[in-house]
């Protein structure tokens, strides 16, 4: 490739940003690689969430596949802790969005959707949930599901969390808004 732009000449700025994907996916193989060998001790993640951080890493490597059968293992063995399998549900939820497969996301979403919310980390799950419940036109569940997180985001600190439950929230009302849009311009 380097090559080809030379004799062309284009700049080897795009040659640049192709090594820098490699070496990114390199890293992160080697560290997925440290990750597994590394024992645990008293300050470790719990096994639920170093299984879910595998998983992570899997899917940053394009390893879908492999991420998705450790979070079916976790669920077909019901381990669950604060976090985990939700964030990872969420994410493979939102992937399944994203390429528009509406029934891998609702297989996903459906294990999140008996969870009460207890906590604020409960968030990511949340905006998982309610982009979901804009894709499918469940408009008087997300609705229900919004009002109940909602206090949830008072006076909190997480970035992070919030930035995916606005994400979400933001997809549920442009969903609600656009279906009911289209509807008065049909009458």
């Amino acid at each position: 490739m380097q090559e080809q732009y030379r004799e062309l000449p284009h700049s080897p700025q795009r040659v640049e940003l192709c090594r820098e994907f490699v070496a990114v996916a390199d890293w992160l193989e080697e560290h997925l690689d440290r990750f597994r060998a590394a024992e645990r001790d008293d300050v470790s993640d719990c096994a639920v969430c170093e299984t879910g951080a595998m998983a992570e890493y899997l899917l940053a490597l394009g390893r879908r596949t492999e991420a998705v059968v450790l979070v079916e293992e976790l669920l077909e063995k019901q381990e669950f802790c604060e976090e985990q399998p939700w964030k990872l549900l969420s994410i493979l939820t939102d992937d399944a969005l994203e390429r528009n497969d509406l029934r891998e996301a609702e297989h996903f979403s459906a294990a999140m959707v008996i969870q009460p919310i207890k906590a604020t980390a409960d968030l990511r799950r949340v905006g998982a949930l309610l982009r979901m419940k804009g894709a499918s036109g469940d408009w008087k569940d997300g609705s229900k599901l919004l009002k109940k997180a909602l206090p949830w985001t008072a006076n909190f600190w997480d970035q992070d969390l919030l930035f995916y439950f606005y994400l979400g929230a933001a997809s549920f009302c442009q969903a609600y808004s656009a279906e009911h849009t289209s509807f008065a311009y049909r009458i």
